[in-house]
């Protein structure tokens, strides 16, 4: 191995003199890259963070510990929240959440997460700093902290799938020995199987790290058919198979224990496979959208950076490297079976960082001149589309306000309705997330885009009871059918008002925001800018239909 203090790069030999140093500048980075996504932060649009209120607000014990409810229904008050338990996702990881809550409020989930994404990347470089030399690891681990899906936070802040990654690093350094270490290591068989049962009680995806952790585990150096039953015998493994078979098991009896709609599980299920039709057939999702929004995610350096440490694998027959190359098979099915959970969701991009580090340090040990500033260098695009990211507020002006004026004139069990859409005035087309913002302004329970009667008629069934107490807050400014309206003058005015809405033109990183959400991930149509209102005031009508 190539000692730090013989590169040529002064910086390098400073930074990399001891592993302390290179942790301690790893975490440095990790601080001054993350304070701006921090700052921005809306720990009140974190998903985690509100399902926990919920939880304290419904009562742990009535609801038999089920922390998550579908998105829509975690807001207001249901009189039959047991019919909307989202029970394809593990519930322990929000009890952890809750616990934090009741003592800390959202901040004490932030923490934790924040804390676990510092472990992932002080992890990668200690798993890397065993097969590779220092600087190497030093740089594939820097890589990590600079990519996109790191930097990303906004309502990700607190998203068990994201930092239920940890596993990779955490698996690849309990599985690896020093390199003064002696041949046997007290840490696999204690600890492995723990990990992979704690991970798998965070998130289901984990489990697609299973096959790279049991190569790690019987030091495999290449794949053959005849050794496949290896891991049965092999202590190690075995443990680790025992842990993801227990863990699947328990998350599937929470699946049976909780779930009250198999029919709408099933619908979810085939929709993430791509099943239930669409602007892209499965394919072109995968063979399209899925590398734009890796190289979005991941990052072009760390992209680039294995696919150039593919040409040194010859030359490295480290068993890290075969299970790097083994997961990422396993991500490439995950996405064949689940494409449009790979469209909708950043969270699972984390999970190809450490093996693209694996890669990137193999490429970097045997190009050291050039390479890894050149890769650092190509981190700052990303670094800038996230910070431009970021800088669009989660929950705007424009939802508190609307989100504060329907709290005002309902009470928390009542359905609320409305021929409001986001993407359309008086929302800005880059306000993606406004149906989620202002039901979390308003704690309300709220359907958008109602504009006929025959959406009205639908009501009933997704609210899965038909006596429910339901408003219709009208924008006349926006469209609604003659019918419609005719059947809401039969009703009960509440109340009118005149609302004064902050209005902008769009910035760059609002246009940059819409284009990507709705031209190439086509999430929607935006409503053109001719057909925008510039006007402060928006008049709001609330009307009682039972």
């Amino acid at each position: 191995m190539t000692e730090a203090t013989d590169l040529p790069s002064r910086f390098s030999s400073f930074v990399c003199k001891s592993k302390r140093s290179a942790i301690w500048s790893i975490a440095a980075i990790w601080v001054v890259v993350l304070i701006y996504p921090l700052m921005q932060v809306e720990l009140l649009m974190s998903f985690e963070t509100w399902q926990a209120k919920k939880l304290l607000e419904y009562g742990f014990w009535h609801r038999h510990g089920a922390a998550i409810l579908s998105p829509g229904t975690d807001t207001g008050i249901l009189p039959n929240p047991e019919l909307f338990n989202r029970s394809h996702h593990p519930y322990p990881i929000m009890w952890v959440y809750t616990l934090l809550y009741t003592f800390a409020g959202a901040a004490g989930g932030a923490a934790l997460a924040m804390l676990l994404r510092l472990a992932a990347s002080v992890l990668t470089f200690c798993a890397l700093d065993r097969h590779f030399d220092r600087f190497s690891a030093w740089c594939g681990a820097v890589l990590v902290t600079l990519a996109p899906v790191t930097l990303h936070l906004d309502s990700e802040v607190t998203n068990a799938t994201t930092i239920a990654a940890v596993l990779w690093p955490l698996g690849a350094y309990l599985l690896s020995r020093e390199k003064t270490e002696s041949p046997t290591s007290p840490l696999p068989g204690r600890f492995i199987g723990l990990s992979v049962f704690l991970a798998v009680q965070t998130d289901w995806f984990p489990l697609t790290i299973v096959p790279a952790l049991i190569v790690l585990a019987v030091e495999w150096q290449r794949l053959s058919f005849r050794k496949l039953a290896d891991p049965l015998k092999h202590p190690v493994a075995g443990r680790i198979l025992v842990a993801a078979v227990l863990t699947s098991a328990l998350f599937l009896l929470g699946v049976i224990y909780y779930e009250a709609d198999f029919g709408g599980l099933h619908h979810h299920v085939r929709m993430e496979a791509g099943g239930t039709g669409g602007a892209h057939s499965r394919w072109w999702k995968v063979l399209g959208l899925v590398p734009l929004r890796s190289v979005m995610f991941v990052g072009l350096p760390l992209i680039l950076g294995s696919v150039v440490g593919l040409f040194h694998r010859r030359q490295n027959r480290s068993p890290l490297v075969l299970a790097s190359l083994v997961y990422f098979v396993c991500w490439g099915l995950s996405a064949l079976a689940l494409p449009q959970y790979f469209i909708n969701e950043t969270s699972i991009y984390a999970y190809a960082l450490f093996p693209a580090a694996v890669l990137t340090a193999l490429a970097i040990q045997h190009r050291q001149r050039f390479l890894p500033w050149v890769l650092i260098a190509l981190c700052l695009p990303g670094m800038a589309e996230i910070y431009l990211y970021d800088s669009i507020p989660a929950l705007s002006d424009t939802s508190r306000v609307i989100g504060e004026f329907i709290a005002s004139h309902s009470v928390a069990t009542d359905v609320v309705l409305t021929n409001l859409e986001p993407g359309r005035r008086p929302f800005k087309p880059s306000d993606t997330s406004a149906g989620r913002a202002v039901r979390v302004a308003g704690d309300r329970r709220i359907f958008f885009g109602i504009r006929t009667p025959a959406e009205l008629d639908e009501i009933p069934q997704m609210i899965r009871q038909t006596n429910a107490p339901t408003l219709f807050v009208v924008d006349p400014a926006c469209a609604i059918t003659p019918e419609l309206r005719e059947q809401l003058q039969r009703a009960t005015l509440v109340h009118t008002a005149t609302l004064a809405l902050p209005v902008a033109k769009p910035s760059l990183a609002e246009r940059i925001r819409a284009f990507v959400f709705y031209d190439i991930m086509h999430k929607g149509k935006a409503e053109t800018a001719s057909g925008q209102d510039d006007s402060k005031q928006e008049t709001l009508e609330i009307y009682r239909l039972r």
